[in-house]
């Protein structure tokens, strides 16, 4: 479960996205609304009773593509608060960077393997990202992994280099695969590698913007 908790006025609202995608207005401590998540967005009414008057309150939430969620809040017609969180929890960043930097350090290895035992490439290796650099970047999402909880509120812009640093490097390195001559029949090869490469942009982008988001919260919940 995750989600985002603010005030408005001197009264609590949570927004909450449970595991399952269901998501949920808490005002004071009560559940208010409750809608699974079918599609994009979803848009949530209650009623209030503040300081003896009852106010209408309208909570429009909308997933983005880079995982997170955004919310505009309005009171009696009036906007009070907008912004957006993450849906995802501290342990599920862990198994991300975990299984990518379990990856990057097998792609080392395999490399290495390749060009000393087999004396040729993999496909990974044609991606003009050297091994020594996915064994860096591996030993990095593995250091993340296992010290999430600390670094994400102490370094959180050690994990923004990193993922920066990837992206750049995955950006720069793309018109690299039009470059070399390729066998008959090389479509494929094409087509899988323009996939996995955008397809890894996108994933430390949506790694990148989920941890901003978190760390906010997380440094937000501890100074209260």
């Amino acid at each position: 479960m995750s989600g985002t908790r603010f005030k408005i006025g001197d009264r609590d609202l949570e927004l909450v996205s449970d595991s399952g995608g269901k998501k949920r207005i808490v005002y004071e401590g009560e559940t208010v609304s409750g809608k699974p998540s079918l599609g994009f967005s979803s848009v949530h009414h209650f009623e209030a009773s503040e300081q003896g008057e009852t106010v209408k309150y309208e909570i429009a939430l909308k997933s983005t593509l880079s995982g997170l969620i955004k919310y505009d809040v309005t009171r009696n017609n009036v906007r009070v608060k907008k912004g957006k969180f993450s849906p995802l929890t501290v342990g599920l960043l862990r198994i991300y960077f975990f299984f990518l930097g379990l990856m990057f350090v097998v792609s080392f290895l395999s490399g290495l393997f390749a060009s000393q035992f087999l004396d040729r490439e993999s496909i990974v290796s044609r991606f003009y990202i050297p091994y020594s650099i996915d064994l860096i970047f591996g030993v990095f999402f593995l250091i993340f992994a296992f010290f999430f909880n600390r670094i994400i509120l102490e370094r959180p812009r050690l994990i923004a280099i990193v993922l920066w640093t990837r992206i750049g490097m995955e950006i720069a390195t793309f018109p690299l695969l039009f470059w070399s001559s390729r066998p008959d029949g090389s479509f494929l090869y094409y087509a899988l590698a323009i996939g996995l490469r955008i397809g890894f942009i996108w994933l430390f982008w949506f790694l990148l913007e989920n941890c901003i988001e978190m760390a906010k919260e997380l440094k937000l919940n501890r100074d209260c």
